[in-house]
């Protein structure tokens, strides 16, 4: 049975198959009973494998490592079979649309090794590859992140215009959540990924470590970015909001419209 005939057959892509073979990619409990029956595996065994990933999926710590951390390469590959992303970051812009500047300042004063800096945000910009597919991607952040000036007013200025870009993109929306607003995203910050034969997956970031929710563990996060819509300005309204603030940080890091830089 080749690759595609096997991922085909037990409703996969062939993209996760190789993922899931290669130990790229955590497998979910689903996935281990599609590929056990597919492939004929007894029932004791098959229950026992299901029974061993639903343990493991159910909640997936991973701890970062030194330079590039685990978490991220694990991340990456979710982001990448995703066919919706929804993110809520209520202090910070997201890390799939954050410049490399703003990404190398917060790092530097989140105490990351100077070492360090260069490699993962570069890792990052790879990531932000994947906004150029067909997955939709909806960004809900909250005002306040919008006036942290990370890495200085000039920084943060480009980083808002470089916001309001990225908007223009016909599979990504960017909603602001004003301060007022008391929802259960007051929590903390999370990302909910979806995919098209899979259940959702929940990243919640931690200081240095990040969890994996799956199944009905992901279901609170599905549900409270239903409630962000509802306490979310609309996308006009954020566009807005977004360019008073970058007018601002410019104002402060003495005039001039912030200019991008490319990074390779």
């Amino acid at each position: 049975m080749t690759l595609g005939h096997a991922a085909q057959r037990a409703g996969l892509s062939k993209g996760v198959m190789s993922k899931l073979e290669n130990g790229l990619r955590f497998i979910r409990s689903d996935e281990v009973r599609a590929l056990c029956t597919l492939y004929g595996v007894p029932s004791d065994v098959q229950e026992q494998l299901v029974k061993e990933a639903s343990d493991e999926s159910s909640a997936h710590l991973e701890k970062s490592l030194p330079g590039v951390p685990k978490e991220s390469n694990t991340l990456a590959s979710y982001e990448g079979d995703a066919c919706r992303m929804t993110s809520w970051q209520p202090l910070l812009v997201p890390g799939l649309l954050q410049t490399f500047r703003y990404t190398e300042a917060f790092m530097a004063a989140d105490g990351i090794p100077a070492d360090e800096i260069e490699a993962r945000a570069v890792a990052r910009l790879r990531r932000q590859e994947v906004l150029k597919s067909r997955v939709r991607y909806t960004a809900y952040i909250g005002e306040f992140a919008l006036g942290v000036p990370v890495g200085g007013p000039a920084v943060m200025a480009q980083q808002l215009r470089e916001l309001i870009i990225a908007g223009q993109r016909p599979n990504v929306t960017i909603r602001v959540v004003p301060s007022d607003a008391v929802h259960s995203g007051l929590l903390g910050q999370w990302l909910l990924l979806e995919f098209p034969h899979a259940r959702p997956v929940a990243h919640v970031e931690q200081l240095r470590s990040a969890l994996f929710l799956a199944g009905p563990d992901a279901q609170p996060y599905a549900d409270a970015a239903a409630r962000l819509v509802d306490v979310s300005m609309n996308a006009t309204d954020s566009v807005r909001i977004i360019e008073q603030m970058a007018e601002t940080m410019e104002g402060r890091a003495g005039g001039g419209t912030a200019t991008v830089e490319e990074v390779d």
